[in-house]
């Protein structure tokens, strides 16, 4: 009977066996993240439980909340002890466009958290059938306008990153893309790969770029992203609204400081570990160290730089 009590708990709450032993000797941490078992977010933060660990002499666990967009996340460790044992893992999405597109949030994104470090930039593009006639952006830009390609454009979720980049890009390039909305990456992608839709954009794409499969037109890093340099960034084309997001660590507000720098410091030492930035890379993310509040600062930067490309768009949600 406590055999199929403990499976279940571990079945319900996102946590292995391994994790509820860790609990019930005491002395653990944990990192909450907002999605569930098996995709990128997820490995990023097990890899990031699996450095701090031995780094602060104690045990990180992931706990997968998944839902309503991060925000049920977000909301418990809202609520969690200020001691920084239960910690945030979440895209900078869940603290600048959630704060934007809904009306409501079950926490205040810019009071109710303490910055801790962001680990890594995930790149966002658009890409194309890699049979597909247009090799360039440009191409591809001016194929809309002349009515000769659907506006059509796959994201994985509405109000998501993807989307607002649309948003902002169809302002600076003057054409209207027309966001088709997924339930997830992988949908979306079979459309794309099926010739249901002429485009997508999503931080997928790059794995599927490097296989052959899709062509990506431009990429949202600042700099060529290393596994895909043959892509021009949008930055490198002149545009400033398609954006990448990034993955980082917020603890509850009133967190001391004192329990906030071990955590930066085990943040820096493991941005500063080549095997880690080449585990990351291989997970189709950028190691970017920010730290604190200069942390803080680039989040707040962020949610202003989207604020008008979110007005404009029109979209908001319930």
């Amino acid at each position: 009977m406590k055999r199929r009590f403990f499976l279940s708990a571990a079945a319900s709450t996102g946590l292995g066996m391994a994790s509820l032993r860790a609990m019930a000797q005491g002395n653990v941490s944990r990192l909450v993240v907002g999605f569930p078992p098996g995709g990128v977010a997820d490995a990023v933060a097990r890899l990031t439980a699996e450095r701090f660990g031995p780094s602060l002499g104690t045990s990180f666990i992931v706990e997968n909340k998944p839902g309503a967009s991060t925000s049920l996340a977000a909301a418990y460790v809202k609520r969690a002890s200020q001691d920084g044992t239960t910690l945030l893992f979440a895209p900078s999405t869940s603290l600048t466009l959630l704060a934007l597109t809904k009306r409501k949030l079950p926490y205040d994104p810019e009071k109710d958290f303490a910055p801790v470090a962001r680990l890594a930039v995930v790149p966002n593009a658009i890409a194309v059938r890699s049979d597909s006639p247009y090799k360039s952006l440009g191409e591809y830009v001016a194929a809309i306008k002349a009515a000769k390609i659907s506006p059509m454009v796959g994201v994985a979720a509405l109000g998501g990153a993807s989307h607002i980049a649309l948003a902002g890009l169809s302002k600076e390039l003057g054409v209207r893309f027309e966001a088709v909305p997924y339930q997830g990456g992988a949908p979306m992608t079979s459309d794309l790969l099926g010739g249901h839709i002429p485009a997508a954009s999503d931080a997928s794409l790059v794995a599927m770029h490097k296989a052959g499969k899709v062509r990506m037109l431009a990429v949202s890093t600042t700099q060529r992203f290393p596994l895909t340099p043959d892509v021009p960034t949008f930055e490198e084309l002149g545009l400033q609204s398609f954006r990448s997001f990034w993955y980082g660590i917020w603890a509850p507000a009133g967190t001391p400081a004192n329990a906030i720098k071990p955590l930066e410091v085990a943040a820096s030492k493991m941005i500063g570990d080549p095997d880690i930035g080449r585990r990351l890379l291989e997970l189709g993310v950028v190691p970017s160290l920010l730290v604190g509040q200069d942390f803080g600062r680039a989040t707040a930067a962020e949610r202003d730089v989207l604020r008008p490309i979110v007005v404009a768009s029109g979209y908001m949600e319930d």
